[in-house]
């Protein structure tokens, strides 16, 4: 067991990634929509996202990086390991979670229950998963089995293990046979690092204010009291970018005004779509960056927009353009 200090706004997915370094935990959609930050809480499948830190105190946290026993993976992973969900980046960590939370309370029915009849009684059925398999979560129990006869033929000339295949035998031979996935073992294990996974020392977080607006005029934007939040390290607006003029270059299959693409990267005088990014912001931590961002004031001049194509003379209004 191990103690530290978390702030009352990090939710538990911050904990384990940020704090902890378990990383095979993953940040998808932030809303508990995706699965990819599915985490045990008590031997209870949840999303790590939606729960805060505080909340959990005392309680049993198991991530994906917990399931395998040593060298040996858990029978989940080992079936995952041979279906095409371990394509997906974050689904198989998920999968994994949840499935073997499922297949603990199958295991333990009552005598003369159905495992499918028990498993549509689950609390963690397939039905709050969401995930993204391609093929039907009903079939995972069978999975399992069928994992486990082929992990036995397969051993027979090559030892299967979080360390990955090593030997020569049947997993040699490529063609015509359905090879693993090279990347499997760590992607199943929670080992595999991707780019925002990567913490470095004094590394900076940044976030990004856009408009609310479809189409307006900047008239004046305040950045001073976002400054002043502790943790700050800087606040960039186009005023910091260089202009490049009507300079023209050629980038990929034609040729490219460079002042459009430098008014898209921050809006200067007009913003041209909801969600058009006008200032960024690097601070301490994410929670800093989103609170200065928050704190920046800019004035609008909401102008005319095209929404409609078919909107007749009134949606090619010359000022919606301009």
């Amino acid at each position: 067991m191990r103690e530290f200090l978390c702030e009352s706004r990090q939710t538990l997915l911050e904990v384990l990634r940020d704090v902890l370094g378990l990383t095979g935990t993953k940040e998808g959609c932030s809303n508990g929509n995706c699965g990819a930050c599915t985490v045990l809480l008590d031997g209870k499948a949840i999303n790590s996202c939606l729960v805060l830190a505080v909340e959990v105190e005392g309680a049993r946290i198991e991530t994906i990086e917990g399931m395998a026993s040593g060298s040996e993976l858990d029978p989940i992973q080992q079936a995952s390991w041979r279906t095409p969900r371990c394509s997906v980046g974050s689904a198989p960590r998920a999968s994994s979670c949840r499935r073997r939370r499922c297949w603990t309370r199958i295991r333990s029915r009552p005598k003369g229950k159905s495992a499918t009849t028990w498993r549509e009684t689950c609390a963690d059925a397939p039905a709050t998963t969401r995930l993204c398999e391609p093929c039907s979560v009903l079939r995972w129990p069978a999975e399992v089995t069928l994992g486990a006869r082929r992990n036995r033929d397969d051993c027979k000339d090559s030892r299967r293990s979080a360390d990955g295949p090593s030997g020569g035998g049947p997993l040699c031979r490529v063609i015509g046979t359905r090879p693993i996935r090279h990347d499997a073992v760590d992607k199943l294990t929670g080992r595999a690092k991707f780019g925002i996974d990567v913490h470095l020392p004094e590394m900076l977080h940044g976030a990004v204010l856009r408009s609310p607006e479809v189409h307006a005029r900047i008239r004046s934007m305040d950045v001073s009291q976002a400054a002043r939040v502790p943790g700050v390290r800087a606040i960039v607006t186009s005023a910091d970018l260089p202009d490049p003029g009507d300079r023209v270059a050629e980038l990929g299959e034609g040729s490219v005004v460079l002042r459009h693409l430098s008014h898209n990267v921050l809006a200067r005088a007009k913003v041209l779509y909801r969600g058009h990014a006008v200032a960024a912001v690097a601070a301490d931590s994410s929670h800093l960056a989103e609170e200065a961002a928050r704190q920046i004031r800019v004035d609008y001049e909401v102008l005319p927009a095209v929404l409609d194509s078919a909107g007749g003379d009134e949606g090619l209004d010359p000022l919606a353009a301009s």
